[in-house]
């Protein structure tokens, strides 16, 4: 649980390292039309104010490092909100690819996550999850670790409501298997 928490920890730190960033972007005398290199008395203008907005080419909107920038972040390129490290991200997010709403290190992410593919609803590490949990292949309704859940649950195979490292769970438990409620390491079980 300890490993859990502090990776949450670290996940939390890094988004509100991202939006300091962002908010600090968006404080900038915004400039849409800057395009290329400024000539140098328009760097020294910058630099007067502490900012580094010389040696950028192809942002629009604030960011650092960043090509085809819309709307600040940083090292990244042909975003559009924000973000670090991405390519062609439309909402801010972290090092990841093709994601539509923030997000890190994820793949064709539509809404935020980590480290996720083809994940329409937040969730870390996850494939094709709808809607969070975490490290999961065809999740729908968060949990860890778990392939075919449908609503949360760790470890588990084709679980239908919560529970860990079930199979053929319906409402919850620990390890079992044609659980219908609840329940530990136990077989067709109907209660606790």
């Amino acid at each position: 649980m300890r490993p859990l928490i502090s990776c949450w920890l670290f996940v939390a730190a890094l988004c509100l390292t991202a939006v300091a960033v962002s908010n600090a972007n968006s404080n900038l005398d915004e400039d849409d039309d800057y395009i290329g290199v400024a000539p140098e008395h328009e760097q020294l203008r910058y630099n007067s104010k502490g900012l580094r907005r010389d040696l950028r080419k192809w942002q629009y909107n604030g960011g650092m490092f960043g090509k085809r920038q819309y709307n600040g972040g940083m090292f990244g390129k042909r975003q559009y909100n924000g973000g670090m490290f991405g390519k062609r991200q439309y909402n801010g997010g972290m090092f990841g690819k093709r994601q539509y709403n923030g997000g890190m290190f994820g793949k064709r992410q539509y809404n935020s996550g980590m480290f996720g593919k083809r994940q329409y609803n937040g969730g870390m590490f996850g494939k094709r999850q709808y809607n969070g949990g975490m490290f999961g292949k065809r999740q729908y309704n968060g949990g860890m670790f778990g392939k075919r859940q449908y609503n949360g649950g760790m470890f588990g195979k084709r679980q239908y409501n919560g529970g860990m490292f079930g199979k053929r769970q319906y409402n919850g438990g620990m390890f079992g298997k044609r659980q219908y409620n609840g329940g530990m390491f136990g077989k067709r079980q109907y209660e606790e």
